[in-house]
């Protein structure tokens, strides 16, 4: 018995330690394979840091250069500052004029006043829609490009502007019909930028139907605008004129409406692709944003030029600050888009392992839609830009539109490097 007994223990004690070998064994493996994952990260950590210093020293770089653009931005700003407190003046003469006493004298010039306001508006107003209107027509047009967000911004606020108006309109004793020329100002500079934007859209539509159709509602929303202007500008604004110039703006409502809506069905969808597709896809869209870039930094090349031989004093300076900006964004974006493909060959390549490279983007499709999108809004945000700064001092552009498509396709671009 006592034999047994020893040797049963015996037996024990060797399967114990041969469980606490066999455990030893696996936390040896367990340890080392954390030291090479803490090797692989102390590399990365590595990288990103130097990343980010030589990020740090680019940023110092053009901080001065930065600077001196946001100066001649300003100045543009104040003087735009200035007209808004001029048109306030106005109307604040308008407001004292109604509270004086209603003596003949009083009240005849307060009304030749708000007569001469609100026709100079609604003249202002129908030579902008014309401009945008010769413009459409114009066969080089059909090179422009836009995207879906311009337009259905734009186009959201003519739309509150359009209720504004109709409330104004539809009530012949509103207290706020000072207001008339003020809104027909404002809804001129909101529609025209939306007309624009979406014949411009409309111009890279991949459907026929819907190109034509949106072409066809921006001509429609000019018509009822200048409809809208001219029944405004009556010298008598009877309850006939304004029952006609409400139905124009429900019109366009409901033409601006369908804009929107044709709008963010033109936003660009990866899906549209078929995923076996994707690689070759995206390959090719980097290549065409390659183009849209180098031509854009052409062309601002080119407009600088021209404004060297054009202008002179204060104007020259201002135009060449703009375009040496612009052509400064194009090639730092040239640049971040070549990167980008770089760093995106290098995690395809580390990350497909044995799979192909067209299998590995088909299995990150979401990361696959976010550069094609970046890639896409990249392009078609320069080529717009280049547009505006292009007519930038046409009477339907404002300056201060550049600034924020300067910001715009910088946020774009940095899509590219975080899709998603």
């Amino acid at each position: 018995m006592l034999k047994s007994e020893v040797q049963r223990v015996q037996n024990e004690g060797r399967n114990i330690q041969d469980h606490l070998l066999d455990r030893i064994r696996t936390l040896e493996k367990e340890i080392k394979t954390l030291v090479q994952v803490k090797s692989r990260q102390d590399e990365q950590l590595t990288v990103l840091i130097d990343e980010v210093r030589n990020r740090t020293a680019t940023s110092s770089a053009s901080e001065e250069k930065y600077v001196k653009v946001r100066d001649a931005y300003a100045k543009l700003r104040d003087e735009h500052v200035k007209t808004l407190k001029q048109l306030s003046g106005l109307q604040a003469q308008c407001s004292q004029l109604q509270t004086t006493p209603n003596n003949c004298g009083d009240s005849q010039t307060r009304n030749e006043l708000m007569e001469r306001l609100r026709r100079a508006a609604c003249d202002k107003a129908t030579e902008a829609s014309n401009a945008i209107a010769a413009l459409l027509d114009n066969p080089d047009f059909v090179q422009c490009r836009s995207y879906a967000d311009l337009v259905t911004s734009f186009g959201a606020m003519a739309s509150a502007k359009l209720l504004l108006l109709k409330e104004i309109l539809s009530d012949a004793n509103a207290t706020d019909s000072d207001l008339l020329p003020l809104e027909v100002a404002s809804l001129a500079a909101y529609l025209n930028e939306a007309v624009l934007h979406a014949k411009a859209l409309s111009n890279s539509a991949a459907s026929i139907e819907k190109s034509d159709e949106l072409a066809a509602l921006c001509r429609r929303c000019l018509s009822d605008s200048l409809a809208i202007y001219s029944n405004a500008s009556s010298s008598e604004l009877d309850q006939l004129r304004r029952s006609e110039a409400v139905r124009h703006v429900d019109s366009l409502v409901a033409g601006l409406g369908r804009i929107q809506v044709l709008a963010k069905e033109f936003k660009p969808q990866v899906r549209d692709v078929s995923l076996d597709d994707l690689a070759g896809s995206l390959e090719e869209e980097m290549r065409h944003t390659e183009e849209l870039i180098a031509r854009a930094e052409a062309r601002f090349r080119e407009l600088l030029e021209e404004s060297k031989a054009s202008m002179t004093g204060i104007q020259l300076e201002v135009h060449s600050k703009i375009l040496d900006s612009c052509t400064e964004l194009m090639s730092a974006i040239a640049l971040l888009v070549v990167k980008s493909r770089e760093l995106q060959e290098e995690i395809v390549n580390e990350g497909r392992g044995t799979a192909t490279v067209k299998e590995f983007y088909k299995r990150h499709n979401r990361w696959t839609e976010g550069l094609f999108s970046a890639a896409k809004s990249v392009g078609a945000g320069a080529n717009l830009l280049v547009y505006v700064v292009s007519c930038f001092s046409c009477v339907f552009c404002e300056r201060l539109h550049i600034h924020y498509l300067h910001e715009r396709v910088i946020a774009q671009s940095l899509c590219l490097v975080k899709p998603n």
